[in-house]
């Protein structure tokens, strides 16, 4: 699915519209026409898949969906307007999780139609992440803050992961990773301990791993992260369930989350620079790309 200009027969000018394709000149397809209200949005965005459907924003306030033709495509609930990253949406077991504006930023989750479109809870997520296991976000329930939230199939459904910000100083966690069963994150602040001085010197920018549980989420054994990328998700990159990312000396460091399976890559080079490039995986191997000064 993509989104192109369009110019229908008898207009004067071209229209956005959404478009389909299969990879064929044949198959390449109109999904919208001057019949739906689509033709009057100024802006089609967060284009998501779940289950058979697509999900998808129009004017950054309210949600649409179709199943790829004109007739399955029609608006499913007004989610308010935000014009900073635009809203969250993501696929989990067939349905679609996303922040509601009109609700106070809730969770809501939808399946397709508007009888089944509810609110999941009070909690107010951010920087959404579907595993096969669970839903990963961080949320803020008015009490905790913002912290890292778990929402899957146990009984208690959704549930704060741990309270970081109860023993840090911290932003919330950023840069959501899926490695296989766990996810690791990337905190902004210095922790409230002799061992970790808030100091010029020492980076602030520090690597957590969880598996959903407050018993599995702890920093990683090597946890501090270069402060010139660490929120550019280009530049971690999971190989084989081996998470690649920027060590505090901007080195390429891997882990697998346990200490004798982290190290600094030999011969790795500095990411700075490089800033800007990033990291590929291909197979088995992680390719960076980097300019010449």
């Amino acid at each position: 699915y993509f989104t192109a200009l369009t110019k229908t027969p008898g207009a004067s000018l071209a229209e956005l519209y959404l478009w389909k394709t299969d990879g064929s000149p044949e198959g390449t397809v109109q999904v919208t026409d001057e019949k739906n209200d689509l033709v009057k949005s100024s802006e089609i965005r967060d284009l998501t898949l779940a289950g058979s459907l697509l999900y998808f924003v129009v004017d950054r306030n309210t949600l649409w969906r179709t199943d790829g033709t004109a007739k399955g495509t029609s608006s499913l609930a007004p989610i308010g307007e935000r014009n900073d990253v635009g809203h969250q949406l993501a696929a989990y077991q067939g349905k679609l999780y996303f922040d509601n504006g009109t609700d106070g930023q809730a969770l809501w989750v939808t399946d397709g139609t508007v009888a089944g479109t509810n609110r999941v809870n009070a909690v107010s997520p951010k920087f959404f992440l579907a595993t096969a296991q669970a839903l990963f976000f961080n949320g803020d329930d008015g009490y905790h803050g913002e912290e890292l939230w778990i929402h899957d199939s146990a009984p208690q459904g959704t549930r704060l992961v741990t309270n970081i910000n109860a023993a840090l100083t911290i932003r919330p966690p950023k840069a959501v990773i899926p490695a296989g069963d766990r996810v690791y994150m990337i905190s902004d602040g210095s922790l409230e301990d002799p061992d970790y001085p808030n100091s010029p010197n020492h980076p602030s920018y520090r690597l957590w791993i969880s598996d959903g549980t407050p018993q599995g989420t702890h920093l990683a054994p090597y946890p501090e992260v270069c402060s010139e990328v660490y929120f550019d998700p280009q530049f971690h990159a999971v190989v084989d369930g081996i998470l690649y990312y920027p060590g505090a000396d901007c080195l390429i460091w891997r882990t697998d989350g346990t200490a004798a399976g982290t190290w600094k890559v030999p011969g790795s080079l500095d990411l700075e620079c490089f800033k800007g490039m990033g990291a590929t995986p291909l197979g088995q191997r992680l390719f960076y790309f980097m300019g010449s000064s």
